[in-house]
């Protein structure tokens, strides 16, 4: 399932929506023209040692809110992060096969609607969310909800403040991302 769409700048850029897991369509992810589709692309960066020791560099002062008090100095936070996304990888794979054979835990019980955003009365391809299993979690992924169980993964990333505008790392993409995939979706007929 691919087609073109128009860009900000005007520039065409193919979509197209890819699974996850083999033989399994119950989780699917967009994939923005070359790059890697947005859930391997997340997976990898919140696996990724040397990207998150700079993340967390880079936004040490946000550990000092007092969400964060367990988890004080950037050794703890790539720790958790990455322990939070192997744990959210195995639960989503474990989970699609699960809704794939009508068992729970599923996708559904998993996924949350967005809520506080522009889109809290959206319900056709109604953005969601699912969280790491930390507590509290740094970790998102985000995604749009096609129909009971089938979800097409819009992005992913750390969530270190309580709004995704106020969040760096994911405040620049994650909210376009859902706009464009879910603007796409509508207007491309693949849904029927």
């Amino acid at each position: 399932m691919n087609s073109k769409v128009n860009t900000n700048d005007d520039e065409e850029e193919e979509l197209s929506i890819v699974p996850i897991f083999e033989d399994n369509y119950n989780l699917l992810s967009i994939k923005f023209g070359d790059k890697l589709n947005e859930y391997d692309y997340a997976f990898d960066r919140l696996n990724d040692l040397d990207y998150l020791r700079q993340f967390f560099k880079e936004n040490e002062d946000y550990l000092s809110r007092p969400a964060w008090s367990k988890i004080p100095t950037i050794e703890s936070a790539v720790r958790q992060v990455r322990n939070e996304a192997i744990e959210l990888e195995d639960r989503l794979e474990e989970y699609s096969a699960n809704a794939t054979m009508g068992r729970t835990p599923d996708l559904d019980s998993l996924f949350q609607f967005l809520g506080g955003s522009e889109f809290e009365d959206v319900y056709e391809l109604a953005p969601m969310k699912a969280y790491g299993p930390g507590r509290p979690s740094m970790i998102r992924i985000y995604a749009l909800k096609l129909q009971p169980n089938r979800y097409v993964v819009t992005g992913a990333g750390i969530k270190l403040h309580d709004s995704i505008q106020s969040s760096p790392g994911i405040k620049d993409y994650v909210l376009q991302d859902i706009r464009r995939t879910r603007q796409w979706l509508l207007s491309s007929g693949i849904l029927n």
